[in-house]
């Protein structure tokens, strides 16, 4: 699974070939035990003598304990990567709709705002056009009246000019917010994404079965050589 977002979901089922494994070192495991526990019917067992069949019975014992020790510890390891899969493409997910929802509202308030400016942009032409009316209507002529009609256009086209970088200005604004909507989604994304590659990593690292019967192995195996010496 991933959501088409460059996600692979760490192999954390314990299906397949993982199941294999965990069977064939659950096998070994009770296929060594038994043969250690049945070895110790031999009291001279490996020179050790009496001794034989303790050393057997704690090998067996240290063994069975570390085996199933590894297993909850496997289980514990893989039930956290699973959760944190989860939960990490539902913060995925949030984001994602957080964005759109946050792009949405930033549009839908950019677009009402510049509706009012242009109503703002019509209505001093307007009004412009009114006075200049007023003006001609007098029927007066002349430089003054020349001059103040030139002065009123000059006046509309400054206010129309400064409001029209005002409707500049807000989709500047509108844009660096939608830069932040996708910059907020996008550290999520990454923080979501840093959570899986350690869940990943967690479960890679995980002690294996087979580690766990060479380390009871070689355990014995220095117990044994303590009482051989002794």
């Amino acid at each position: 699974m991933c959501l088409g977002l460059g996600l692979a979901a760490p192999v954390v089922t314990g299906g397949g070939a993982a199941a294999a494994g965990t069977a064939a070192a659950t096998a070994a495991a009770t296929a060594a035990t038994t043969a250690v526990t049945t070895a110790a019917t031999a009291s001279s067992f490996l020179g050790l003598g009496a001794a034989a069949k303790p050393f057997l019975l704690g090998a067996a014992l240290n063994l069975g304990t570390g085996f199933f020790a590894t297993l909850q510890q496997r289980k514990l390891i893989f039930d956290q990567a699973r959760g944190i899969y989860r939960s990490s493409l539902q913060m995925i997910r949030n984001a994602e709709k957080a964005k759109a929802d946050q792009e949405k509202a930033i549009l839908a308030l950019q677009k009402e705002r510049d509706a009012s400016k242009k109503q703002k942009i019509m209505t001093t032409k307007i009004q412009g056009l009114q006075l200049q009316g007023a003006i001609r209507a007098s029927e007066r002529s002349g430089n003054t009246i020349a001059l103040l009609l030139q002065d009123i256009d000059n006046q509309t086209s400054n206010l129309v000019e400064g409001i029209e970088q005002e409707r500049d200005s807000l989709l500047s604004q509108t844009q660096r917010d939608i830069d932040g909507a996708r910059a907020t989604r996008d550290n999520r994304y990454n923080l979501a994404k840093d959570q899986i590659t350690k869940a990943t990593n967690s479960v890679n690292n995980a002690p294996s079965l087979f580690g766990s019967i060479l380390k009871s192995v070689g355990q014995s195996a220095g117990t044994y050589a303590t009482l051989r010496a002794a």
